[in-house]
């Protein structure tokens, strides 16, 4: 193009040359010289117009250029619409916010990105606009893409095409989408403030309502309620509120302590360092608890807890602190009491010679005192928080040991337990326990308490004379069947010799030596029955059942009782020494009820139920008076402990019949 004007101004330029030769040619000679500098200078004066115009061409490129950057990535859209809401121009950023690409957005209808509920809008808009020669405005709701409809403000002017025509219109967009969501919620915000707003006054009444009620509270709290300023240095805070309750604790009426400070309470006993905390401790964490000794308007010292908490107004800026006092001179006073009392118990516990032993609920160790230490060769250090049966019981007792805890939590006291438990050297010690439950104040079930004594040298002192008896027993029962008995023999096969001597002569006297025979024989038959019954049991699987059979016949054949044994499985036993102490017991059992009960019938039973063997003894006497094994006679407490001996247990009551029932239970495995 350039070029183009420069050719056409050098032939313009050399046909104003050739037209004005021939004036050239007139011009004198002398004005040559002078034409010539004019000429110079004037070449140089275009030249110079020629930079400069070179200079604004350059600067209207770059106004041109700028103005296609605003045109461009102008924060708006603006597009170039005809009559018909074609687009025919658009920048950048309404192509961006229509999300079609610059090149595919002219020649669409703009009406293609309205939603249908804005077409109305858009055409009576675009009728507005070409019908005005001003710049109209309105808001539609857009379809860009799918699920997403922006709000945009359009301002449109009509403008003049190349033939001087209303026919073009510029449009400008803008985003009002926030704007229209914030109208949206302040029209919402809108309708609930007018629905609140009606409320409004019931809830001020009710918040007075609430202050009232609140002031009310603090005045008649139990607890002294006290509010100064927020000072926390020297000198300290200023009292501007007391409750009656501050009052009565202090002496001091109301206007007596208001403007004062909480130092007029302190006397010679308040500790100095509990008052140096107390601003310590409200810079460091803005609350303060302490105890300390106040005094009373007439001098009387009390113990008074103090916890106090800052107050913060509207701004959230500390206005005053609160503190709430409480008087615990009696709680101390009990305090000191259960703490001597508790010094005593524990003194009693650590210096007594019987085993106590404190269980949680799991079975754990919570206390355990010298004595056992002593016994048991642990610390308590070494035992705290084990589980007891798992650490002392043997394998063998613990099942039956639970079950007796179980029994006792319930409530059921019990006493006289005797079970062995083993040292830290794997020694028996038997300790015969007594256990009660432990409850808190509200009664709630929290521990067990086992108190017991260690029975251990008494046990084999007990075992050892009661195999001292045995032993005399059977030493009676040999000597009755080979002293006593082999007497009786020869006198009654004498007495035999004499019937038959004084029948041979038919003598008078036959009839009495016949009746001598006869008591004689009768005497060596009972000798011979209770040398059987003072004899042990064989050791054999049957040898219990058998010599229960026995026994039976004995009192069959001895005391005209009618007795009977019942087992109707074989019941096998261990050791040959519970056999015997079962068949003691049921010796002694018998024994006691027919010189006591004067029963007409005696039951024995064996049998085993799940793991256990069970003997029972029942007669249909005249009954028992006491089942209390420890008040009892010589017979029950020997029943008691032939028992414990074989770790069974021994039960006597009445028998719903009549009578009596003696149960001896011992577990499979004992």
């Amino acid at each position: 193009m350039n070029e183009d004007v420069n050719g056409s101004l050098r032939g313009r330029a050399l046909a104003m040359l050739q037209g004005s030769l021939e004036d050239v040619a007139r011009i004198p000679a002398e004005e040559v010289p002078k034409l010539l500098y004019e000429l110079q200078v004037h070449q140089m004066e275009l030249e110079i117009q020629n930079e400069e115009l070179r200079q604004a061409q350059i600067q209207l490129a770059q106004s041109r250029d700028s103005y296609s950057d605003l045109y461009e990535f102008a924060p708006v859209g603006y597009l170039t619409l005809d009559k018909q809401g074609l687009i025919r121009q658009a920048n950048l950023t309404s192509a961006m916010m229509l999300d079609v690409e610059r090149k595919q957005l002219v020649g669409r209808k703009f009406s293609d990105f309205v939603s249908n509920e804005s077409q109305d809008a858009w055409h009576l808009h675009r009728r507005e606009v070409f019908a005005e020669s001003k710049t109209v405005a309105c808001e539609l709701q857009m379809v860009v893409r799918d699920g997403v409809s922006p709000s945009y403000r359009l301002q449109s002017l009509a403008v003049r095409d190349d033939k001087w025509n209303l026919g073009l219109c510029r449009t400008a967009l803008s985003d009002v989408t926030d704007r229209r969501i914030a109208f949206d919620a302040l029209s919402q915000l809108n309708i609930n403030l007018d629905e609140s707003l009606s409320d409004t006054s019931y809830q001020l009444d009710r918040s007075f309502r609430h202050l009232r009620l609140l002031f009310e509270a603090v005045a008649h709290l139990a607890e002294g309620v006290m509010i100064t300023g927020d000072h926390t240095e020297w000198p300290a805070p200023e009292i501007i509120f007391v409750n009656e309750a501050m009052c009565k604790i202090s002496g001091y009426a109301a206007d007596e302590l208001i403007g004062k400070t909480p130092r007029i309470l302190n006397g010679e006993a308040t500790s100095n360092a509990a008052l140096e905390q107390i601003p310590r401790d409200l810079k460091a964490s803005g609350k303060c608890a302490i105890e300390v000794v106040n005094y009373r308007k007439d001098g009387t010292p009390y113990d008074v807890e103090i916890m106090i908490t800052p107050m913060f107004d509207a701004s959230g800026k500390r206005s005053n602190f609160v503190s709430i006092q409480r008087d615990i001179t009696q709680r101390k006073r009990i305090a000191e009491e259960l703490r001597r009392e508790h010094e005593f118990n524990t003194c009693i516990v650590k210096t007594g010679q019987v085993a106590t032993l404190v269980l949680d609920l799991e079975g754990r160790i919570v206390q355990f005192n010298p004595y056992l230490e002593k016994i048991t060769g642990w610390r308590f250090e070494e035992v705290q928080g084990r589980d007891f049966m798992q650490t002392f019981l043997p394998h063998m007792d613990r099942e039956a040991i639970r079950l007796l805890s179980e029994g006792t939590r319930t409530g059921i006291m019990t006493a006289g337990n005797l079970n062995p438990i083993l040292t830290q050297g794997g020694e028996h010690r038997y300790i015969e326990w007594h256990d009660s439950p432990l409850t808190d104040a509200s009664g709630r079930l929290i521990g067990l308490l086992c108190m017991g004594q260690d029975v251990t040298q008494r046990r084999e002192l007990e075992r050892h004379i009661l195999e001292i008896a045995n032993e005399e027993r059977q030493r009676i029962g040999t000597d009755l069947h080979d002293g006593v008995g082999q007497e009786l023999t020869g006198l009654s096969m004498v007495a035999d010799s004499l019937a038959v001597a004084l029948a041979r002569e038919s003598r008078p006297e036959v009839k009495l030596a016949e009746k001598l025979r006869t008591g004689l024989q009768q005497s060596l038959s009972q000798v011979r029955t209770l040398s059987r019954g003072m004899n042990p049991v064989d050791i054999d699987a049957q040898g219990l059942m058998s010599a229960l059979e026995e026994l039976v016949a004995q009192l069959n054949e001895l005391t005209g009782i009618r007795c009977s044994f019942h087992c109707d499985a074989p019941v096998l036993l261990r050791d040959n020494e519970t056999a015997v102490q079962l068949y003691r017991i049921a010796q002694e059992a018998t024994a006691n009820a027919m010189r006591h009960a004067q029963p007409d019938r005696i039951t024995i039973s064996l049998a085993r139920v799940g793991q256990q063997v069970v003997l029972r003894i029942i007669d249909n006497g005249s009954g028992i008076a006491t089942t209390d094994t420890r008040s009892a006679g010589m017979g029950l407490r020997t029943m008691a402990y032939r028992a414990r001996m074989i770790r069974g247990e021994l039960d006597v009551h009445p028998f719903p019949d009549g009578g009596t029932e003696v149960v001896c239970s011992i577990s499979v495995n004992s």
